[in-house]
């Protein structure tokens, strides 16, 4: 027997129970009620309510997409017109969109400075546009966009924006002495937004060839939190033109831990291998070239033969030149290990003396113990060392802890690296610094 067909909601008794569900805080429940009521053909009606919940469920894509499209449909509107401009002004200016194409933005902009309602959200505006405009790399826009407007026209919790806007389209045009004048104080003025300022400066004093201060800055960079892989690799290649090659290996080993995926990792196994060959390392070298080749490879790029020409001196080299070459596991385990050796050894290019010898407080790390031997392995994958006897007896491999360490030297490696003075459980009050 056919059943009979499912009668469709009336649409004012979806309005009624929508609205009920808005009072409840049925959010989800209240956007589906007037979703079926805007397929059944209630635009007029439907699209308020619907764009208002997809707002507050944090929906942004399908809120803009909805909006314009009942902007289209229904340019007439005021009832209507108005949530759209409030959802697009939401959606697009205070709250980036990085989807929205950079003239459909303008053009947005104009309409909401037509209708006359957003004379005061007008600087928000215009750093919405600034903001998208760096986020597309059109720096003159981005730079004329903020150029309308001041820090003081914004609300404090934006004003970090603004600056940051600001320092990226200066930087794009080579202005780096003038954007260190605009930063300069804003790290400890807008912690939220501190790694940028650094970010900002140090690549301002790149641009200044000031290594000294870049290397200053690479230091505050890394003593909280891992920056960016790119950080590690312009401050390396900073130390190669210095002809600091050790430090250079270094700096390439730790953006080699940070990169994901490996196979992102071609250029810097390449140039960690070129080093190694002016060290004399010539098995490590030849282990990174053959691991350079399987990336390459699994991407399906091209081989150059100037790679080839440096495998075949990295093979001449070594003690052993006529050894197989190890399975790729086994590569990706010995260039792992090689990069966390080197990773965590100290840097020699600093500012001045007493900066090289500053101990570091409060870095934090997991807990391990491989082959017998205990160590600290850091959030940017730097293994640091951990003597036995500070290891408290109740504190098992995998736990996650502070620590704190002075630069030292190796004897039998003859490098420098770093020594653990303390070590606690992070859950733990870390005991008092002197000094």
């Amino acid at each position: 027997m056919d059943r009979a067909p499912v009668e469709p909601t009336p649409p004012d008794r979806l309005q009624r129970v929508a609205e009920a569900m808005l009072r409840a805080g049925q959010i989800e429940s209240a956007a589906s009620c007037y979703a079926e009521m805007r397929q059944q053909g209630n635009e007029l009606e439907a699209g308020p309510g619907l764009l208002r919940c997809l707002c507050r469920l944090g929906r942004w894509p399908e809120a803009l997409q909805t909006a314009d499209e009942l902007e289209r449909a229904h340019p007439h509107s005021e009832a209507l017109l108005k949530v759209i401009y409030q959802t697009w002004y939401d959606g697009r200016f205070w709250r980036l969109d990085p989807e929205c194409p950079l003239e459909r933005l303008k053009t947005c902009a104009d309409t909401l400075f037509g209708t006359g309602l957003y004379v005061r959200e007008a600087p928000y505006i215009v750093l919405g546009l600034a903001r998208s405009a760096a986020h597309f790399e059109q720096w003159d826009r981005a730079l004329d966009w903020t150029g309308r407007i001041r820090p003081l026209m914004l609300k404090p919790e934006r004003r970090g924006d603004w600056y940051d806007c600001r320092a990226q389209a200066m930087l794009a045009g080579g202005r780096a002495a003038e954007t260190l004048g605009l930063v300069h104080d804003l790290p400890a003025r807008y912690p939220a937004l501190r790694h940028r300022f650094l970010i900002h400066m140090l690549r301002a004093y790149l641009l200044l060839d000031s290594p000294l201060d870049a290397a200053a800055i690479y230091d505050e960079l890394t003593r909280e939190e891992p920056p960016p892989v790119w950080v590690h690799v312009e401050y390396a290649r900073l130390a190669r033109s210095l002809g600091l090659v050790g430090d250079a290996v270094v700096l390439f080993s730790r953006a080699a831990l940070l990169t994901r995926p490996l196979v992102a990792a071609t250029q810097l196994t390449e140039d960690l291998a070129e080093l190694m060959l002016v060290r004399g390392w010539y098995v490590a070298a030849r282990e990174h070239l053959l691991l350079n080749v399987w990336l390459r490879q699994v991407r399906g790029a091209h081989v150059p033969e100037r790679l080839r020409d440096l495998l075949a001196k990295a093979t001449a080299g070594c003690y052993n030149p006529d050894a197989p070459a190890p399975d790729r596991m086994a590569l990706l385990v010995r260039c792992r290990a090689i990069w966390r050796h080197q990773a965590v050894r100290a840097l020699t290019l600093h500012r001045d003396f007493s900066d090289a010898r500053r101990v570091m407080w409060e870095r934090r790390g997991t807990l391990l113990c491989e082959n017998g031997e205990w160590l600290v392995r850091t959030t940017s994958g730097i293994d640091f060392p951990c003597p036995a006897e500070l290891v408290p007896a109740e504190v098992p491999a995998g736990t996650q802890v502070r620590f704190g360490a002075v630069p030292a030297f190796d004897r039998d490696r003859r490098i420098e690296t770093w020594k653990m003075i303390r070590l606690t459980p992070k859950s733990e009050a870390p005991p008092a610094q002197s000094g």
